[in-house]
């Protein structure tokens, strides 16, 4: 997972170093899917690229190709579980944040009564009836 983050800051540094094309084509792809990752700390590094260094020029631009699959990317990020993620997309306010539901938690079944710990356990009397017919 740790390759995959460095991956995500590193595109985030090269969007103002190489031309967006390049970028686009060779780096964009892989971008978009660790929107999915499973480690929270790629997808908010991810969320971070879309949401806050992308330029707008870049984000709104309807002509590129990859414009609806950016946008997807980034309210998906906004719904993600993790609230860090869900900050980092909403941080140049291009979405808001959407928190997924909470999921209920279901009430613990009330546990049958036990019987009592005298109950359960012989007395000593008993033991020791049980020892003298033994013997």
């Amino acid at each position: 997972w740790a390759r995959r983050q460095t991956f995500a800051v590193l595109c985030g540094e090269l969007l103002s170093t190489i031309p967006y094309e390049d970028f686009s084509q060779d780096l964009l792809p892989h971008l978009l899917d660790l929107t999915w990752d499973i480690v929270p700390n790629v997808r908010l590094k991810v969320a971070h690229v879309f949401g806050h260094i992308l330029p707008d020029e870049l984000y709104n631009d309807t002509t590129s190709p990859n414009f609806e699959l950016m946008h997807q990317a980034l309210t998906h990020l906004a719904g993600d579980k993790d609230n860090d993620v869900r900050e980092a997309a909403s941080q140049a306010h291009r979405v808001t944040p959407n928190p997924p539901p909470k999921e209920e938690v279901p009430a613990d079944p009330v546990p049958e009564p036990r019987p009592s710990q005298e109950e359960a356990l012989p007395t000593w009397a008993q033991i020791a009836e049980v020892i003298q017919e033994i013997k």
